[in-house]
């Protein structure tokens, strides 16, 4: 029975050897060579990180079934993104010191309030379902927010990563904002409609589309609410109405056995039919 015993534990640990793998690696500045402590090394979109300790060097849990970027990152660099964690040489890595840039001028005045443009924002980035008033983006203030009028459009940067309370589902998300585009269609207003029998002039702008690219890291949000069953189930049943899921339904062709069905001009169709 001692020896039964033995033979699962190796074939356990086997197996978990198989699926997991150690990644390590040391990172130095580009420039001097010195090593980097404290950087952020993370698989974007998990909970997954850790930080490189003084000599500059980390070591990390791979799972085959991310299918996650290796990110780093640390104020005053570049961040650095491997699509391929396992096939890069990690031995030494070289973060570039991020250059200072001058802020740019802009011939263009921007109409918009600072609150006009941070409710756009919240609106955009958050999103609008019922859950996302449980979200609080701590360092809002630290996202530079602008509106061209020349091309309707509204941008943000952010030189540190956005922080959000997700209390619905018990995260704090470190995102790191790469890009952040939102699109409008201005309507002028002059002499065209009356409000009290004057005529209002100025323009109207109605969204169009929005391009947000990014990377991310999930941590635990402190406090015990909601509770650990509560986070779970939140979680689970946000999942399901995730573009995630959708996404890995088409590339795993259970489109049908996840609950989805297309619909073309009002009629059930056949997905293989309509998908490529």
């Amino acid at each position: 029975m001692k020896n039964q015993f033995y033979i699962f534990a190796f074939v356990l640990s086997f197996t978990c050897l198989v699926h997991a793998q150690q990644i390590t690696g040391c990172v130095n500045d580009a420039k001097t060579g010195e090593k980097l402590s404290n950087v952020s090394v993370y698989f974007s979109g998990t909970s997954i990180g850790v930080v490189t300790g003084i000599d500059g060097c980390f070591a990390i849990t791979y799972r085959p079934e991310l299918n996650a970027p290796l990110v780093l990152s640390v104020l005053g660099y570049d961040k650095l993104t491997f699509e391929n964690p396992l096939g890069a040489d990690l031995s030494n890595i070289l973060l570039q010191p991020k250059v200072d840039d001058l802020e740019a001028v802009y011939l263009n005045p921007d109409p918009w309030t600072r609150a006009q443009k941070e409710a756009w924002f919240k609106k955009l980035f958050l999103g609008e379902i019922p859950e996302a008033s449980d979200c609080t983006i701590r360092n809002l203030k630290e996202v530079r927010l602008r509106f061209n009028p020349s091309t309707n459009m509204l941008t943000a940067v952010c030189d540190v990563p956005i922080v959000i309370n997700n209390k619905y589902l018990g995260y704090t998300i470190m995102y790191d904002l790469i890009e952040f585009e939102a699109v409008y269609t201005g309507i002028s207003l002059s002499n065209s409609i009356q409000i009290n029998n004057k005529p209002v002039s100025g323009t109207r702008y109605k969204h169009q589309s929005t391009y947000v690219a990014g990377t991310s890291f999930f941590k635990e949000l402190d406090g015990k609410k909601p509770s650990e069953r509560n986070r779970e189930k939140n979680r689970e049943n946000m999942y399901k109405q995730s573009t995630l899921k959708f996404f890995r339904s088409l590339v795993s062709k259970t489109f049908e056995e996840d609950g989805y069905v297309l619909y073309h001009k009002g009629f059930k169709v056949d997905l293989n039919k309509h998908v490529r």
